[in-house]
């Protein structure tokens, strides 16, 4: 795809009371472990305006992710809460904590070739047990990885 010169992200139809109301699932999880609901809407325009490429980078996972489905419910269901320090959420990734019952689905479909193993990332970072590759997208891929011994934030929700 060709970008032209000079081209902005425009997040015109995405303020924090659309999204709230259009899509539910996105709200919720960038809202997941702030305060109050101002809270996580200071940290969306915040991130909105200083990170743009950040926030189109969430909504293109996410909503990759919304459209990976398991036999009982869909990827996207168990990420629970974003991982907001340290800056590692990124143009091309973000963290964040998920249900443990995320990597047996991971798994089973492992088993059935929707996901692949990939050993890249443990090559380079020696960090988790479990990773794997989603190839339903011709353009991409989602990568999933699992540092299953992170102990979860009290603020998480509930599984």
């Amino acid at each position: 795809m060709l970008v032209r010169k000079g081209a902005s992200f425009n997040f015109r139809n995405a303020r924090w009371d659309s999204l709230k109301l259009n899509y539910k699932e996105y709200a919720s999880l960038l809202a997941a472990g702030a305060d109050d609901d101002q809270a996580a809407q200071d940290r969306y325009t915040q991130l909105m305006e200083t990170q743009p490429a950040v926030l189109a980078c969430f909504f293109n996972l996410a909503t990759a992710l919304s459209q990976i489905h398991f036999a009982d419910r869909g990827l996207l269901d168990f990420i629970r809460e974003l991982i907001w320090e340290d800056k590692s959420m990124t143009q091309d990734r973000f963290f964040a904590w998920a249900e443990a019952g995320m990597i047996d689905r991971v798994t089973k479909a492992s088993a059935q070739g929707s996901f692949a193993p990939s050993r890249v990332h443990l090559f380079f970072t020696g960090a988790p047990p479990e990773a794997g590759r989603g190839g339903q997208f011709g353009e991409a891929s989602i990568q999933l990885t699992f540092h299953e011994n992170d102990n979860e934030p009290s603020t998480a929700l509930p599984a």
